[in-house]
């Protein structure tokens, strides 16, 4: 079951990459202009099947974000996270959750989004910390496959201080991983949920 959240996490690990992209808000940082922004970060994940429910995590997201304070529209960057640290709360399952029958850790070890776009849905500066709905869209990896994701995320910022959360939800199939026979659909859902809460700052 918890193949699926290595699944889940690498999209929600490039996903915390994009958020820095609010259009038209800037961060107070102290020179206008190109920044750098460093992010790290874990991610949580839910498989809930109809003999079990499972709930797990995959530390060590990491991701390097490219903007400018004076036209977030530029923003570029990803996300990835290492499929081999995923824990689901059962040290044997996690070693079949990253071996052969699931996410093939040794073949595929990273998990990645890249930011192609972002779309700004709403943006509130008007308190001392800032908020911005964004939905990122850019290509997600895992096992192996690359497609096209939109992810929905929360940025709050204050200062050259940020912090991003997502929720989202990945589709096994789309991403090739089919799992011991018998168990998706049983065990492990066939789609992961995942949460990423992500901090980062301006380097």
């Amino acid at each position: 079951m918890i193949h699926r959240t290595s699944v889940a996490v690498v999209f929600v690990s490039v996903l915390v990459a994009l958020i820095p992209v609010v259009s038209h808000a800037q961060l107070s940082v102290a020179e206008p202009g190109v920044k750098e922004l460093e992010f790290t970060g874990d991610f949580v994940f839910l498989s809930d099947a109809p003999v079990e429910t499972i709930e797990g995590t995959v530390p060590g997201a990491a991701g390097h974000v490219t903007t400018n304070t004076e036209d977030l529209s530029q923003t570029t960057g990803s996300i990835s996270v290492p499929v081999k640290g995923m824990k689901t709360g059962n040290k044997k399952r996690d070693k079949h959750v990253v071996g052969k029958q699931w996410l093939e850790a040794k073949k595929y070890p990273v998990i990645s989004f890249e930011i192609q776009s972002v779309n700004v849905v709403s943006i509130d500066d008007a308190a001392e910390v800032k908020v911005a709905e964004l939905e990122a869209t850019g290509q997600f990896s895992l096992h192996g496959q690359t497609k096209e994701m939109t992810i929905p995320l929360t940025l709050k910022w204050k200062g050259d201080k940020v912090k991003v959360s997502a929720e989202f939800e990945v589709a096994l199939a789309d991403y090739a991983v089919a799992g011991k026979k018998g168990v998706v659909g049983e065990r492990v859902g066939t789609s992961i949920k995942l949460t990423a809460n992500l901090t980062g700052s301006v380097q």
